[in-house]
């Protein structure tokens, strides 16, 4: 049960194939397929009845606080109250230089 675990956390966590993961974890990718798959079902079913771990949006007061926060730090960045990490979407670029920094961090994935 740990090693499935262990499996299936490393599989989201970490960036490497399929093959490494057979390495680490000492099966052939057959079972290494089946045991991901299986995982992944327990572990969200795990997870329904986690109140914390739930994806919900803020309510409207949150996203208006919230968004008061974002403007302090960046003055130019006006109705935003939250971001998503670890995605790459095409957006269309503003077209202020200074609002286009302001929305930069630097990172690009």
């Amino acid at each position: 049960m740990h090693e499935a675990l262990s499996l299936i956390l490393h599989f989201y966590s970490a960036p490497c194939e399929g093959k490494t993961l057979c390495a680490l974890f000492g099966m052939p990718p057959a079972t290494l397929a089946r045991t991901l798959r299986k995982a992944e079902v327990a572990l969200a079913q795990a997870l329904k009845s986690l109140h914390d771990a739930e994806i919900r949006y803020p309510t409207k007061r949150q996203q208006r606080q919230w968004g008061v926060i974002v403007s302090r730090v960046e003055p130019l960045v006006r109705g935003v109250w939250g971001f998503l990490d670890g995605k790459n979407y095409r957006v269309k670029s503003p077209t202020a230089a200074d609002l286009q920094n302001a929305y930069y961090n630097g990172w690009l994935h």
